[in-house]
C-alpha cells in the first residue's frame, strides 16, 4: 500500500515502513546482497511516521556520505550480512554505539605517508590537495590540551588550473609528552572531481576509525575558533545542517509536519551546496549558485495541486532561500564560520504575488450547493466508493466553526465535552457542548499556541445528530475516550484521517474532489481551508471585532490584549458562533440518513439490501 511520505510505504495493517535503496556503487563494492533497507516505524499515525522517517532519512544520507569516503579509501567489509543488521539497528535507534559497530565492520588498507618530506609540486590533471595533521597523543589529557602552533602552506607558482594547494598543519600538546610518543597522521586527499579521501596511518582498523572520529571532532572545534586561529578542515555542510535541524526541532520546527517539510527542503539545499564540502570553504558565489538553482525551478503561474515535477511555486521557492539563509545565520551565530556569506543575498521573483496565492472564502450560493451535494442529499453515485464518517461531518463542522481540517481529524472521543452554565442561584440554565482542540495526545499537534482552544458546537451541528454520532463512536470503542473520533478509510483506529479528507474534498492531480462537483468561482484558490475564511467573513458581517473572531477560530491576535482566551468565556463564544448563518435550509441533513447510504457505498438504489444495511450500524438514543 503506497504512502504519501517520502521513502515510506504502508502495509494493510496501517503501519508505516521506511525504505531506502543502497547506491549501486556501494552495493557492488561492498558486496551487499540486499539493495534495500526496510524496517517498520512502529506507528500508524501519519504525522508521527513523517517525523520519524525524516530523522531516519537524515541519518541515512549522513551514513551514505561516510560510506562513500570509505569506498574511495579502499575499505572493504568483513561481514556484509552483519553490517546490514547494524545499519538497521542504527537507523532505527540513532544510537552511537550501533554506528560504532557499523564502522568496525570495515577493514582499512595499510596506508603510510611520509609527512616529514615536503610534498612534490605538480601540475598534472589529477593533482590533489594533501593535508597532513600531525599530533602527539598522550592519555589521559585535559579537554583544552590542544594548541595549534604552526601553519605552513606551499603553492605552485604560477598555479595551473588542476593543481591544488598543499597545506601542512602541525598540532602540539601543551603538556610535556614523552619523547617516544608515536606521531599519528590523518591524511586527507581532495580530488578535482569533488571526491575526498580521509584515512589514518594506523594499521588497526578499530584504532584508525577512532582516530578519524577524533579528527572530525577536532575539525569542528577548530572550525569554530572564529578569526583567532586557523581553520583546519571545518565541519561539512551536512554536519552543520544536522546541528541546525536539532536546534530548529526544539524551537520553530517543533510541529512534526512542519519539521518534515522543512527538513526535506533543507536536505535539498544541502545537496545544492555540496553535502561533504567544508562549510568554512564556501564563498558568496556558492550561495548565488543556490539562488540561481531556485530561480531555474521557479514556475510563476504554478497552481495548487500541480503535478509533482520538481518545479516550485512562489512560496516554496522563497522557503528554500529562507532555509539556506537561516542555515548560514546559525553557522555564523555558533562561530562555525567567520562571516555570514548569505546575509546580503536576496531572492526576488517576478510573477505571482502573495495575495494571488491566498485562499478565498466561499460565496453563500457555493455553501448552499455543497450542503446539497451527494453526502447530504444522498444521490446515487456512478460507482461504489468507501464513505467514511468524516466526509459527512468535517465540511459541515468546518463551515460552522472555522476549524482546520487537521484539528478536526485529530479529535478524540474525549475531546467532545459539555459544560453547565449556572445562574446566580446555582441552577443550571444551559448546557454548552464544545470541541476541546489540544495536543495532549501523542498523535495530536497544534499549528500555534492560539490554536489550543474551546470551540462551542453550533446548534446546526447538534441538530444533525452529532451527539448521537459521538455516542456511537464511544459505544464502538467500548468507552475508550482516547480513540479517534473520525476513522480513516482503512478502518485503522490509529491512522489520522487528514490525508483522506483533504484528498476527497480538494482532489488531486487526475482525481476530482467533492468541491469539483459544483460551479466554484476561482476554484484554484478555494479548498477545505477556505471554510476558515468563510467563517471569518460571516462573523465580520455581523460586526464582531478581530479579537472576538481570533478567539473563535484560533488565529494569532495582533494585539497583546488579544491573546486567546483572555476575556472570552465559553458562553460568550457560544453566542458568537451562533451568529454564523448562511441562510440555507438544513432540514435534510442528519447523520441517521447518511449511515445506510454509507453502508451501500453511495449506491442505495442498486444495492437492494438497503434494509439489511440499516441494521449494521445504527445511532443510539441520547
Amino acid at each position: 500500500m503506497s504512502a504519501k511520505i517520502p521513502n515510506t510505504y504502508r502495509r494493510k495493517n496501517g503501519i508505516y515502513y521506511v525504505c531506502f535503496r543502497w547506491p549501486a556503487e556501494l552495493c557492488e563494492h561492498f558486496n551487499l546482497s540486499n539493495p534495500l533497507i526496510r524496517f517498520s516505524t512502529t506507528t500508524a499515525n501519519e504525522s508521527e511516521a513523517r517525523y520519524r522517517s525524516a530523522i531516519v532519512r537524515s541519518n541515512y544520507y549522513m551514513l551514505i556520505g561516510e560510506l562513500s569516503d570509505l569506498l574511495y579509501n579502499g575499505a572493504s567489509l568483513s561481514n556484509p550480512s552483519r553490517f546490514l543488521t547494524y545499519v538497521i539497528l542504527y537507523l532505527r535507534s540513532q544510537k552511537q554505539e550501533y554506528l560504532n559497530m557499523v564502522m568496525k565492520e570495515f577493514e582499512y588498507p595499510n596506508v603510510a605517508l611520509n609527512s616529514s618530506s615536503a610534498p612534490q609540486e605538480s601540475s598534472a590533471a589529477d593533482s590533489v590537495e594533501v593535508t597532513t595533521v600531525t599530533s602527539k597523543q598522550h592519555n589521559p589529557l585535559p579537554v583544552d590540551a590542544v594548541e595549534v602552533t604552526t601553519v605552513t602552506s606551499k603553492r605552485c607558482n604560477p598555479l595551473p588550473a588542476d593543481t591544488v594547494e598543499v597545506t601542512t598543519v602541525t598540532s602540539k600538546r601543551r603538556n610535556s609528552l614523552p619523547t617516544d610518543s608515536p606521531e599519528n597522521k590523518i591524511i586527507i586527499e581532495d580530488f578535482p572531481d569533488g571526491r575526498r579521501k580521509k584515512y589514518s596511518d594506523l594499521t588497526d582498523p578499530v584504532a584508525a576509525n577512532a582516530e578519524l572520529f577524533q579528527f572530525e571532532q577536532m575539525c569542528v572545534q577548530l572550525g569554530g575558533t572564529g578569526g583567532g586561529g586557523p581553520s583546519l578542515g571545518g565541519p561539512s555542510v551536512d554536519t552543520v545542517a544536522a546541528q541546525f535541524k536539532e536546534e530548529k526541532k526544539r524551537d520553530d520546527w517543533s510541529n512534526p509536519k512542519t519539521y518534515s517539510i522543512r527538513v526535506c527542503r533543507l536536505e535539498r539545499v544541502v545537496d545544492w551546496l555540496g553535502r561533504n564540502k567544508d562549510i568554512t570553504s564556501l564563498k558568496r558565489k556558492d550561495i548565488l549558485e543556490v539562488r540561481k538553482k531556485i530561480r531555474s525551478l521557479y514556475e510563476p503561474d504554478r497552481k495548487r495541486r500541480s503535478p509533482k515535477d520538481g518545479k516550485m511555486s512562489l512560496h516554496t521557492a522563497k522557503s528554500h532561500m529562507q532555509i539556506c539563509k537561516a542555515l548560514f545565520a546559525y553557522a555564523s551565530d555558533e562561530d562555525i564560520i567567520e562571516t555570514n556569506i548569505a546575509a546580503d543575498v536576496f531572492l526576488k521573483l517576478s510573477g505571482s504575488s502573495t495575495s494571488k496565492l491566498s485562499y478565498l472564502p466561499y460565496m453563500k450560493e457555493e455553501v448552499a450547493a455543497m450542503l446539497n451535494g451527494y453526502v447530504y442529499n444522498l444521490q446515487e453515485l456512478p460507482r461504489q466508493r468507501d464513505l467514511i464518517d468524516a466526509f459527512f461531518w468535517q465540511p459541515f463542522i468546518a463551515m460552522f466553526s472555522g476549524a482546520r481540517v487537521g484539528e478536526l481529524c485529530q479529535l478524540t472521543i474525549g475531546d467532545i465535552n459539555v459544560r453547565d452554565v449556572v445562574d446566580s442561584n446555582g441552577h443550571v440554565k444551559d448546557r454548552i457542548w464544545y470541541f476541546w482542540l489540544n495536543d495532549e495526545e501523542l498523535a495530536q499537534a497544534l499549528k500555534t499556541e492560539s490554536s489550543r482552544r474551546e470551540v462551542p458546537i453550533h446548534s446546526a451541528i447538534l441538530k444533525a445528530g452529532f451527539l448521537e454520532f459521538v455516542a456511537l463512536r464511544k459505544q464502538e470503542e467500548k468507552g475508550n475516550l482516547t480513540k479517534p473520533l473520525f476513522l480513516s478509510p482503512d478502518k485503522s483506529k490509529d491512522v489520522n484521517a487528514t490525508r483522506a479528507v483533504g484528498r476527497w474534498f480538494n482532489g488531486e492531480t487526475g482525481f476530482k474532489g467533492y468541491l469539483d462537483n459544483f460551479s466554484i468561482k476561482n476554484r484554484d484558490r478555494k479548498c477545505f481551508h477556505s471554510f476558515r475564511h468563510t467563517c471569518v467573513k460571516a462573523l465580520r458581517s455581523q460586526h464582531f471585532d478581530n479579537e472576538a473572531i481570533a478567539a473563535t477560530v484560533g488565529h494569532e491576535p495582533n494585539s497583546m490584549t488579544g491573546k486567546y482566551g483572555d476575556g472570552f468565556e465559553l458562553e460568550t463564544l457560544k453566542e458568537i458562533i451562533e451568529h454564523i448563518d448562511y441562510g440555507v435550509n438544513l432540514s435534510h441533513i442528519h447523520f441517521a440518513n447518511y449511515l445506510p447510504y454509507q453502508q451501500c457505498k453511495g449506491q442505495p438504489i442498486k444495492n437492494r439490501h438497503l434494509a439489511i444495511a440499516r441494521t449494521k450500524r445504527t445511532l443510539p438514543e441520547v
